[in-house]
């Protein structure tokens, strides 16, 4: 491929890349009018099928964007077992908060979620669990054997509800 023609191409990517990330907004969009304008979920639902069909779009950043702007909405399988847009209390109107002009929804950042607490003590526990295992089925070299049990034995000083290998 001579430069030419790769140039051509790459600029028709980043242009066909441009144009679906605002061909989603319009439908996003439409589907969130559709809700004020009926309560009716179901465009919305095509918008999250499609963006799951399509691999490049990150589904879980459409998903917060839409649930964002909405109240009393949820998305989750149904007794179908699809997944659907739909009302997480019944009885209530889904409210619509409509985006400013210049929200997209490529550019929400994703919720991160915080790391679990580390927790030491189950960490050496499953430490001397497997060098216990591996000691029982023969997969400690006898030179190793000796390390191990040091090593189990100095960590029950520490978590005293080790069994120290043998």
């Amino acid at each position: 491929m001579n430069t030419t023609t790769f140039t051509t191409a790459l600029q028709a990517f980043i242009s066909a890349t441009s144009t679906q990330r605002d061909q989603l907004e319009v439908l996003i969009l439409a589907g969130l009018a559709q809700v004020i304008e009926s309560g009716n979920t179901v465009y919305l639902t095509a918008v999250m099928d499609a963006c799951t069909g399509v691999r490049s779009l990150p589904t879980n950043k459409v998903k917060a964007y839409i649930l964002g702007h909405t109240t009393n909405l949820k998305y989750g399988k149904n007794k179908d077992g699809n997944f659907v847009f739909s009302k997480a209390v019944k009885g209530t109107d889904i409210e619509v908060t409509a985006p400013t002009s210049d929200e997209r929804w490529y550019l929400v950042e994703k919720e991160s979620k915080a790391a679990p607490a580390f927790d030491v003590e189950a960490k050496i526990k499953a430490m001397v669990k497997t060098m216990n295992k591996a000691a029982k089925d023969g997969l400690i070299s006898e030179e190793q054997m000796a390390l191990a049990g040091q090593l189990c034995a100095q960590l029950n000083a520490l978590v005293p509800v080790i069994e120290v290998a043998k």
